[in-house]
């Protein structure tokens, strides 16, 4: 089965929608925000991953994100409001999420207690 079996239907169903729910909201207030492609990736990856991998894939397609764009400002290439394609970020996120994913997130778990 190409689905991870230990995930419940539930799971999957709240994967799929918690993230990508939210892009599409934002791309509705703010036009341009997220493509249409990077919402349906993220529904799709948060159907097979579930709710806790496909928030840590966003997270750590956050964190690449931020990093590109800062190492860009810092260097002049990019302007504060210059646009670029957040879904290379997105698979790098999801590649990561997917192969340790339950390691990252059972780490975070254990500092914050």
């Amino acid at each position: 089965m190409l689905l991870i079996p230990e995930y419940r239907m539930l799971d999957r169903l709240i994967g799929m929608l918690v993230v990508s729910a939210p892009m599409l909201l934002l791309t509705l207030l703010i036009p341009g925000g997220f493509g249409g492609g990077d919402i349906k990736l993220m529904a799709a990856s948060g159907f097979f991953l579930g709710m806790r991998l496909i928030l840590c894939a966003m997270i750590l397609a956050i964190i690449a994100g931020s990093v590109y764009g800062i190492i860009m400002l810092k260097n002049r290439k990019r302007d504060r409001k210059d646009q670029f394609a957040f879904g290379p970020f997105l698979a790098i996120g999801l590649s990561i999420a997917a192969f340790w994913g339950n390691e990252i997130v059972s780490w975070y778990l254990k500092i914050q207690h």
